[in-house]
């Protein structure tokens, strides 16, 4: 029914109504091109500041999008201003303007036929508020809660800070039975930031390796070539000298060198040969 889907059919919603229908036409084919067009972030709004919004497309195809419009979120901050803030370009019908979205991202398309009782061929003009048959629900939540369908338009409702927007394809669902977005209205936990900054290990060394020390001589190392002088000649190394053994005589009373010459040994005096005179 018009009257579940819009502001209660009050006086002052059927001024804006026809305010903001002097300046919105009806969505085109190409639309159906728009998309989301940058504004606000992808995914649950990380703190209480903004308004998560929810768009389900159902029947339509495209799956479930969630955004974050960060606000401000202040007095007179609309439903439709959460939607376009979070980067969903909606399109209103040509009658109310954005009063009665009739398109979100270009969805339906122009084109598009949609089965709806009593005529399967049905396709969205935004010309005048959609059939009940086919139209998109306008809900919305506290964080942690749980989705409540608005009676009254996005336009003249406020949205809430921290809170959910939500959009849901209503596709051949009886009055009051319209899906919910299918996701639960509540923003995952955020992991508390430390509140000590992380230690700053030094980076890993492996520890020095200990070689005994090299005992060297102090002294130049003993060399077998000859000594060189300056003049460039070489001097012999010095030898100490050795005692040649000494030969036993023998009976030649010659005593044989080392060299193999043969010396004349003097015959050591065993006892003094003496002349002796005959006593008288």
């Amino acid at each position: 029914m018009i009257l579940r889907r819009l502001a209660g059919g009050s006086a002052a919603l059927l001024a804006a109504v026809v305010v903001l229908s002097a300046g919105v036409t009806a969505g085109t084919t190409s639309a159906a091109a728009g998309a989301v067009d940058g504004g606000g972030t992808p995914g649950y709004c990380p703190t209480a500041e903004g308004v998560t919004v929810v768009v389900d497309f159902q029947e339509l195809g495209g799956g479930i999008v969630v955004r974050c419009a960060p606000g401000p979120v202040v007095r007179g901050y609309s439903g439709v201003d959460a939607l376009q803030d979070s980067g969903f370009t909606p399109t209103g019908v040509r009658r109310y303007g954005l009063a009665f979205i009739c398109r979100i991202v270009g969805k339906p398309t122009a084109d598009q036929e949609l089965p709806i009782q009593g005529n399967p061929h049905y396709q969205e003009a935004c010309l005048d508020t959609p059939p009940q048959q086919a139209f998109w629900s306008y809900w919305y939540a506290d964080n942690g809660g749980s989705w409540t369908y608005s009676s009254s338009s996005a336009i003249s409702r406020d949205a809430i800070k921290g809170g959910f927007e939500g959009w849901s394809f209503s596709l051949n669902h009886a009055t009051g039975q319209e899906p919910k977005p299918g996701i639960a209205p509540k923003r995952p936990p955020q992991s508390p930031p430390p509140t000590t900054p992380p230690s700053q290990s030094p980076p890993s060394q492996s520890p020095p390796t200990h070689r005994p020390p090299t005992h060297q001589p102090t002294g130049p190392p003993p060399s077998h070539q000859p000594a060189r002088h300056q003049g460039g000649a070489t001097s012999a190394p010095s030898v100490p000298p050795t005692t040649a053994p000494t030969m036993p005589p023998t009976r030649s009373g010659k005593a044989r060198s080392t060299d193999g010459a043969s010396t004349t040994a003097t015959t050591p005096t065993a006892r003094a040969a003496t002349s002796s005179s005959t006593p008288s």
